[in-house]
């Protein structure tokens, strides 16, 4: 029990570092996303390509909203949720600028969400499950907003990937930006599987360190494609 209580304490305090880390980079999170416009560019076309008309879109992990605005040109609706409320504050500042009325912005944790079971055609969890301490926890919740036949789009950044990624995940984790889970494409593959994912794709997008652009849907799995 005394082990239990000691690692949900150093949880909770592992999230409110996230939160606050995370607050006070928002301000700083639109340059990031221009520097990394290439990759990004990807991860909005593949989000667009899986969201089809009428379709209710959940962008858990939204940070200031690039993708959600994205894929609320063609979705029926779209909820967009972030850990950072200064992440959701400069979000809907730009969201009162777009004029997007199926679009909404709130703060929550990705981990514990308020949304009612299968309610969602897709769930966007766009370079998350990396950088938080619970990524099961997530993928439980995403799992259990998601509609049967939904899809899971989770782009992640794999610094476990080779010696270039690993070594620079090590200097940027100085520098604040901590990798909580150093997944290789192949470890990636394993944990989603074990957790009962079937993986429909997960190419990699080279770079610094890889993007794995893992699509998934509720089943088991034999092979990735």
């Amino acid at each position: 029990m005394l082990i239990l209580q000691q690692w949900r304490r150093r949880l909770v305090n592992s999230e409110l570092n996230e939160k606050t880390f995370w607050d006070s980079y928002a301000k700083h999170y639109d340059r990031l996303l221009r520097k990394l416009s290439g990759v990004y560019g990807i991860i909005r076309e593949k989000a667009l390509e899986l969201t089809f008309d009428y379709s209710v879109v959940l962008e858990a992990g939204t940070g200031t909203g690039d993708i959600a605005f994205a894929v609320s040109g063609k979705a029926l609706s779209v909820e967009a949720c972030d850990l950072s409320p200064a992440m959701i504050h400069i979000a809907e500042q730009k969201h009162k600028k777009s004029g997007s009325g199926n679009l909404r912005f709130s703060v929550c944790d990705c981990c514990e969400m308020n949304y009612p079971d299968m309610t969602f055609d897709l769930v966007i969890v766009s370079n998350v499950l990396h950088v938080i301490p619970d990524p099961e926890a997530a993928l439980t919740e995403a799992s259990r907003v998601l509609k049967p036949d939904g899809v899971i789009f989770a782009p992640t950044y794999l610094h476990g990937e080779n010696l270039i990624s690993k070594f620079f995940s090590r200097i940027m984790s100085l520098k604040g930006f901590r990798a909580y889970s150093r997944w290789s494409r192949s470890s990636l593959q394993c944990f989603l599987i074990d957790r009962g994912f079937k993986v429909m794709e997960m190419p990699v997008i080279k770079g610094t360190i890889p993007l794995g652009m893992a699509v998934l849907k509720k089943g088991d799995v034999t092979e990735v494609v």
